[in-house]
């Protein structure tokens, strides 16, 4: 009894170090249609952490850090429809809305420190990166926390692979106006517009 005990105890010490140290799955926001052969939905996706390497320009930086997650947005899709759509049925996919948060600023390091801010992602369906929001005028005072506005209306449904789990790759890039000096924890948060059609 100890001993199942001490397995016990040992299994949910190592559940709570994965929980952690695992990207956030946040409240997906759903709208259902009344058309029965279509579906609206805001998928608010999954937080991103990411870390970016000192800056000392100010020239363009398509990238300067990136972080990653993989999600099964099949099964997501099945279990939010009642198994009336799958990854098959979408037919439009695109960023509705978007935020990063400096996770530890100073004095001399917040987002101000940015000119132009953007977020681009790829997916192990397609590896070509786009660009998913973008602020091209960063105001000068000092926050933690930036909305970049959608860069585009287009569908990337493209990014989405046939079936399954996807894996997307978010880059934070763009243009400073302030050096940085150290590295800057960020966390990123899209949410996606999908349209599902039969």
């Amino acid at each position: 009894m100890k001993n199942r005990l001490l397995y016990l105890g040992f299994g949910i010490g190592i559940c709570s170090m994965l929980t952690t140290a695992c990207t956030k799955t946040t409240v997906t926001k759903t709208t259902t249609t009344n058309n029965a052969s279509s579906q609206t939905m805001i998928w608010a996706g999954i937080d991103a952490s990411l870390d970016m390497s000192p800056v000392t320009d100010s020239v363009a930086h398509r990238t300067m850090g990136t972080g990653r997650f993989t999600y099964d947005l099949d099964s997501f899709i099945t279990a939010e429809t009642k198994s009336k759509f799958t990854l098959e049925n979408v037919d439009t996919f695109k960023c509705s809305s978007a935020k990063i948060t400096l996770l530890n600023p100073d004095s001399v390091h917040t987002l101000a420190n940015f000119r132009i801010a953007q977020i681009n992602f790829f997916s192990g369906n397609k590896i070509t990166d786009t660009i998913l929001a973008e602020l091209p005028d960063v105001p000068t005072t000092a926050t933690t926390e930036l909305d970049l506005p959608p860069a585009h209306t287009n569908s990337v449904k493209n990014y989405l692979p046939p079936y399954g789990a996807l894996t997307f790759t978010y880059g934070l890039g763009g243009t400073l106006r302030r050096r940085t000096d150290k590295i800057l924890k960020y966390n990123i948060h899209v949410e996606f517009y999908i349209h599902l059609k039969k």
